[in-house]
């Protein structure tokens, strides 16, 4: 009697070795709570409420995501595959707020 052979799973069943990564949450701890009460002490803020900081983190998470996809909307525009400088700049520039000082 012959071995039995077992056919191969389809890809469908096979697990993939990639973990499922949660962006969201990536995001928001990029910005450290260090971070938020730096660019609070540069605006000049004394104290803040511990509270404040999870809602700092998501207005500026919703800021740098809303950048950065406007700056690779101009590098796809341009038609490169490199986001420069310029780009970003465009993209501030697109939601009025002029950094000078590049050219």
């Amino acid at each position: 009697m012959p071995p039995k052979c077992h056919a191969p799973k389809p890809a469908s069943d096979q697990k993939t070795k990639r973990k499922a990564s949660k962006k969201g949450d990536k995001v928001l701890k990029v910005v450290t709570k260090g971070a938020v009460r730096r660019l609070a002490r540069r605006g000049g803020v004394k104290r803040f409420a511990s509270i404040v900081v999870p809602e700092m983190q998501a207005v500026m998470a919703t800021f740098v995501k809303k950048l950065v996809t406007d700056a690779i909307t101009y590098a796809d525009n341009a038609k490169r595959t490199t986001v420069t400088a310029h780009d970003v700049l465009y993209a501030l520039r697109h939601h009025n707020m002029h950094l000078y000082g590049y050219h």
